[in-house]
């Protein structure tokens, strides 16, 4: 779904995100103009109360997270995503982590030790074991989960 048909259909919509994220960045400056609420939350479990109460129609969260911390949860089964992950520059692409970009022997030891987990095949088994399949449409990817 591209940004602006999403942007339509929830014009006069409440969407949670979470503060300091590139989603919340993302809503405020690209769905805010256009008719969004957008609420923005510290912690998930204020956006996902917010969510069950019925104060929110939808949330952009990473697929990942909002799948683990909710949809796969008892409490989330009325809900799932609302059409592909979204797809744009200001939301990045993946899994990543982040570190200070003075702290380059951090990175470069992060960088080594996830290089090791490849080779070995470590990293394969977490990845299927806590991720969703890479041929997921969702998988890493910024989307919108709303009531069902």
């Amino acid at each position: 779904m591209k940004v602006t048909e999403m942007q339509q259909s929830l014009k006069g919509k409440r969407v949670g995100v979470l503060t300091g994220t590139s989603r919340e960045a993302f809503a405020k400056s690209r769905w805010a103009p256009a008719g969004v609420t957008v609420r923005s939350f510290d912690f998930n479990s204020q956006l996902v109360a917010s969510l069950l109460t019925g104060e929110l129609d939808a949330t952009l969260q990473d697929s990942i997270e909002i799948t683990q911390a909710f949809l796969n949860q008892h409490q989330g089964q009325n809900f799932d995503f609302s059409g592909p992950a979204l797809k744009d520059p200001m939301l990045g692409s993946g899994v990543a982590m982040a570190v200070r970009k003075s702290d380059t022997a951090l990175r470069d030891d992060l960088n080594a030790a996830l290089e090791r987990l490849k080779r070995n095949g470590q990293y394969q088994a977490i990845t299927r074991r806590y991720l969703p399949p890479a041929d997921d449409p969702n998988h890493g990817e910024s989307a919108t989960c709303i009531a069902a």
